[in-house]
């Protein structure tokens, strides 16, 4: 084989290798900050200021006051703090700014 097949096949692999990341952190990350959605129930829902909103298991909306990640057991955790970050750390979880709190539906508001 010579060295330009190798590098095309290198680069479709990192090509491949890079969207499965990439696809893979997206949809673990809750909806953009400010995005009203209408859950299963038909009702829009919408996130706190400075917080996130996601869809759970079942399709209801679930809203934390900052960042929002899905953790690896598949419920949504969120920053404690009004704005706070949120990251995973490596395979032991998720790390807050403010702590961390489970998503809730009773954190949701209704548009304005």
């Amino acid at each position: 084989m010579n060295t330009l097949t190798k590098n095309m096949l290198l680069w479709v692999v990192i090509v491949l290798v890079m969207w499965e990341v990439f696809s893979r952190y997206n949809a673990r990350l809750a909806l953009a900050r400010g995005t009203c959605v209408s859950a299963v129930d038909g009702q829009m829902t919408c996130p706190p200021s400075s917080g996130s909103l996601a869809l759970d298991a079942t399709g209801h909306a679930v809203c934390g006051r900052g960042e929002c990640l899905q953790g690896p057991d598949g419920r949504w955790i969120c920053s404690a703090e009004m704005g706070g970050h949120v990251g995973h750390k490596g395979n032991a979880g998720v790390a807050c700014a403010g702590g961390c709190e489970a998503a809730s539906a009773s954190l949701c508001e209704s548009p304005r």
